[in-house]
């Protein structure tokens, strides 16, 4: 449950920040990296979290998810570069 709350915060604060920095003209590479370094982070504690408290996700499965979902994020920011 503590981690469906944190997530949902995330998806809250995260859908906020790019338009309130468009809106107040700070927009950045550095602030682009550092939030799509900061989703990461959610998204690995998020699914980590799904796998070692009830009610669990399969490890492989979770890890799986974890690998691509890293390299699709990877291949993103090269591509964005």
């Amino acid at each position: 449950t503590t981690a469906i709350v944190c997530l949902w915060l995330h998806v809250i604060l995260d859908g906020l920040d790019g338009p309130l920095a468009r809106d107040q003209q700070c927009e950045s590479p550095r602030g682009s990296f550092t939030d799509s370094f900061c989703d990461q982070i959610v998204v690995s504690v998020v699914t980590i979290m799904l796998m070692i408290s009830p009610p669990r996700i399969s490890v492989v499965a979770g890890s799986l998810y974890l690998v691509v979902y890293t390299g699709v994020l990877a291949i993103a920011m090269v591509r964005n570069s």
